[in-house]
């Protein structure tokens, strides 16, 4: 994607110099001490009619270690809704049934 512009950010620092129409948080949140507080960040950072996709493992048979948030879809689904006020949201299991995801669109 030569067009295209790819950053790496501290989660808990947001940059509004930067906002972007697609963002992709994949597997992180369930590291983080605050994941509320990452979640507000990539929400602040999506252009208005932006999209973030973000996955996390199934909390039912996450047995990971380094892992200290487990999900499982309704919590998941719990937990997005909470926090993605004014936005559009689709959460699910991804097909191999391991991986929660949610789809959120700013309004």
């Amino acid at each position: 994607m030569p067009e295209g512009t790819f950053k790496s950010f501290d989660l808990y620092e947001s940059d509004q110099n930067y906002q972007f129409d697609i963002i992709f948080c994949t597997e992180v949140l369930e590291h983080l001490l605050y994941p509320e507080k990452a979640l507000r960040t990539v929400l602040n950072m999506i252009k208005p009619s932006g999209i973030a996709m973000i996955t996390v493992p199934d909390g039912r048979i996450d047995t990971y270690l380094g892992h200290i948030n487990f999900w499982s879809p309704e919590s998941w689904n719990i937990f997005i809704k909470s926090i993605c006020n004014n936005c559009d949201i689709e959460t699910g299991l991804i097909e191999n049934g391991k991986t929660n995801f949610a789809i959120i669109k700013r309004k």
